[in-house]
């Protein structure tokens, strides 16, 4: 994703059954890394039959899907759904 300050990289969730309301300008993580982690945490924690929601709450992230970024012109998270995808 798209980096400036990193918190939209750092508001990269992932929730097993729910996707919880909010966001945190606080939560920045500029290399992705703290965010990975957590992320594949919250992944070994689901059980076969849950549902996995990974998504951004920042009011523009949406923006930002939409290609209005000179880093990711073609958006985030369909990008790496049409990459995971392929495999």
């Amino acid at each position: 994703s798209p980096v400036d300050t990193g918190a939209f990289r750092g508001n990269h969730r992932v929730a097993v059954g729910s996707i919880p309301s909010g966001y945190d300008l606080s939560s920045t993580d500029t290399s992705g890394s703290t965010t990975i982690a957590k992320a594949q945490q919250e992944v070994l924690s689901a059980r076969i039959g849950d549902t996995i929601y990974i998504y951004n709450n920042l009011p523009y992230a949406i923006p930002l899907e939409n290609g209005h970024s000179r880093q990711a012109p073609l958006g985030i998270y369909t990008v790496a759904l049409m990459n995971a995808l392929r495999r």
